[in-house]
């Protein structure tokens, strides 16, 4: 029965959490995030680190992002861009080095847009695995019930 009502929940809040738009909350409590954000991988490579008119541009990758309440649960489609603030640059010459410099695995998303997506996750897992647990142990104890009225029938 626990079971069915921690089920019926998480359909529930999925509906909830597809419903919404774009980084905005509507009627639900979820605040959906899509479009695209830009991670930092590192300083500019050399030489266009040197250039004037890239003083300040770091290093990073454009992606297409979708998350939950600021959470990126994922990303993809990422692009090599040099940025700043929130303007990015992508001419070839500047793709060409921050591509052969950094790779995806380079990106600094931080901790909630990174990593909070596993902590979500084994969250998740462990509400389902004592709901699991305890669904088990209510059935041990209805056995254990049952077992007992037969035995005090028999005396």
């Amino acid at each position: 029965m626990r079971l069915a009502r921690v089920l019926c929940a998480g359909l529930v809040a999925g509906a909830l959490l597809l419903g919404a738009g774009s980084a905005e909350a509507r009627r639900g409590i979820a605040i959906i995030n899509t479009g695209n954000d830009i991670f930092e991988a590192g300083p500019l490579p050399a030489p266009l680190d040197k250039e004037p008119q890239l003083a300040g541009v770091q290093a990073g990758f454009k992606c297409n992002i979708f998350g939950v309440f600021w959470i990126y649960l994922h990303w993809w489609d990422c692009q090599p861009v040099g940025f700043k603030g929130d303007t990015y640059y992508d001419n070839p010459e500047l793709v060409k080095a921050v591509a052969a410099k950094y790779k995806q695995g380079d990106m600094k998303p931080g901790f909630w847009k990174g990593m909070m997506r596993w902590v979500l996750l084994a969250g998740a897992l462990g509400m389902g695995a004592l709901a699991l647990f305890s669904r088990k142990s209510d059935q041990d104890e209805t056995e254990e019930g049952s077992a007992d009225a037969s035995k005090s029938g028999e005396a």
